[in-house]
């Protein structure tokens, strides 16, 4: 078929090949929100954003940690150094506004059209500018606000390492600080809690987490949106169908005290190491019963963080086999189900 919609079309089922790779573990919302940030660009530089192939995760607050797959296309494995660009999306502060959402999304893609993530050679005002002149090409002409800390907020890009581009929200006032937080969680935090953890384990363990090769991301709860960049392993790309495993940690909720950071931490290798990634016969309580029993033999105790103002105890959640999230729960609860987090539909 031939005129204007073949190609609409052809970039309609190109976007979804995309997205089913890349964000099926996400909410229809926020591909919803990817559509209309793709829809103004050219063809050259739709081919470009495809190319990458990112993968996409929606975090939110209440969430302390989560462990999900996520697919390699076949051609990446091809590449010399094979990478994986992961976009990170603060659903619980852009939803506030649907221009602001809109506009957010727009310049993570921005940058990856641009090829920012492993670029040395720009400084965070160099690559603003950049990114600014695309997005308004673009369409995206009037940069929204957003509320944030009690007064408004605009969304700007924040200086970061070249693997870790952060987006961030900088007031208004010009007497205000420039903009917080001004880099994604400092990430020692969590290497630290995770040589603790494995410290505590059998070499069998060790070994058997250590085989996943996981991708850990720390976030904080005040950054918008980021880009992280991802060297995948030969290891994983050896395999008939490469995946690999990502880890989200909340960090602004797990360091409250160490003891929750490491018990969360435990928890996550706990799950990977009895593989209960992909497995669909256990239920939520029989995957609890056996975490606990195999963090116990590690020797780390059970730790509890102030979450919604209350002390509550952190529990694994159900999401499907391949989404493995953990949630708080009020300890004075003991009739309460966990934490269960739902897309939005």
């Amino acid at each position: 078929m031939s005129g204007p919609a073949a190609p609409l079309r052809d970039r309609t089922s190109r976007l979804f090949a995309w997205w089913g790779r890349a964000g099926e573990l996400t909410s229809s919302e926020l591909l919803d929100i990817f559509r209309v940030a793709l829809r103004p660009l050219s063809e050259s530089e739709f081919t470009t954003f495809l190319a990458h192939d990112p993968a996409v995760v929606s975090f939110r607050e209440e969430v302390v940690a989560e462990i999900s797959w996520r697919d390699l296309s076949p051609h990446r494995a091809d590449r010399p150094t094979p990478r994986i660009p992961l976009i990170l999306v603060n659903m619980d502060l852009l939803r506030q506004e649907r221009a602001a959402l809109e506009y957010a999304v727009a310049l993570q893609v921005a940058q990856i059209v641009l090829g920012h993530p492993g670029d040395t050679g720009k400084s965070r005002t160099r690559r603003q500018a950049e990114v600014d002149q695309l997005v308004k090409h673009w369409g995206f002409t009037t940069p929204p606000t957003l509320v944030g800390v009690d007064c408004r907020m605009r969304i700007v890009l924040a200086s970061g390492q070249p693997d870790v581009l952060p987006t961030i929200l900088q007031s208004d006032d010009p007497d205000a600080a420039t903009g917080y937080p001004r880099r994604l969680a400092d990430p020692s935090d969590g290497i630290e809690a995770l040589r603790a953890v494995l410290s505590r384990v059998s070499h069998v363990h060790a070994e058997a987490f250590h085989a996943y090769n996981p991708l850990i991301v720390h976030l904080v709860e005040d950054v918008v949106a980021a880009i992280v960049g991802y060297a995948i392993p030969a290891s994983v790309t050896d395999g008939a169908e490469p995946r690999i495993l990502i880890m989200v940690l909340n960090m602004d909720l797990l360091r409250q005290g160490r003891a929750a950071l490491e018990y969360a931490v435990a928890l996550q290798v706990a799950q990977i190491v009895l593989g209960h990634l992909g497995d669909t016969g256990k239920t939520r309580a029989q995957r609890q019963v056996e975490v606990d029993h195999l963090i116990t033999q590690w020797g780390t105790a059970s730790a509890t963080v102030v979450a919604f103002g209350c002390r509550s105890q952190l529990v694994l959640g159900s999401d499907g086999p391949d989404v493995l999230v953990t949630g708080v729960q009020l300890v004075a609860d003991d009739d309460g189900e966990a934490f269960r987090p739902e897309w939005p539909s």
